[in-house]
Formats: C-alpha cells, structure tokens, sequence
C-alpha cells in the first residue's frame, strides 16, 4: 500500500537542488528574473505630501510608491502600488538623481514645517 502523500510530495521538484556535494543547478523557476510593470524616469516622479514617499501613478487607480529615505540613502530603485503589487522600475543615473533631489528640495522643506 503506497502513501499517496509521499507520492505527492515526491512528485515537486525543489527550486534549488544545491545540497552539499551536489552541484546542481537553480531550478529554472528560481532563476527568474522580476518583471515591471513600466520603466520610468526618476524625474516623473512626484513627492507625497507628507514628503517621504515618491510616486507615480499605477493603472488600478492607486501610485506606485517608493521610499525617499530609500531612494536617497541606498539607490532603490523599484517602486511598488501597495494596492494591487504591480511594480515600475525607476530609471536615473547620478545626475539625474541630484537633479530630482534639487527640484523637491523645497516641496520636502514645506511638507517638514507642515
């Protein structure tokens, strides 16, 4: 008599097979790779009013949402709508990134005396 739940769990096939001594490689499905939604330029972006996520709006009606703490402090560069999880992937180099950080320099110092 065969254990059906040992057959089942028999049947998946792990997503990384690594172990040691077994050089395998990633299963397929762990090696890809995260797809956005859209690329977008830092520069499309619009700061909250509270001054401490940047934005940009997603098709289901909601924005995309990137921490500027994030952004500022450790190059992040995906934003994603809390709504319905699609992400954009923001596109900026260092120039264009001094160049955004100027332009809401004085939108960032009204939403702080706020």
């Amino acid at each position: 008599k065969s254990n059906s739940f040992c057959t089942l769990l028999a049947s998946f096939v792990p997503l990384h097979t690594n172990t040691p001594g077994n050089n395998a490689t990633p299963h397929p499905a762990a090696a890809m790779e995260h797809a956005d939604y859209e690329e977008v330029s830092v520069l499309d972006m619009v700061l909250s009013d509270d001054g401490a996520v940047l934005t940009y709006p997603c098709p289901c009606g909601d924005v995309f949402e990137l921490d500027l703490d994030d952004f500022i402090e450790r190059d992040a560069s995906v934003a994603q709508c809390p709504t319905c999880s699609l992400t954009v992937k923001v596109l900026f180099d260092a120039h264009t990134k001094a160049q955004f950080l100027q332009q809401i320099r004085p939108q960032k110092a009204l939403a702080a005396a706020a």
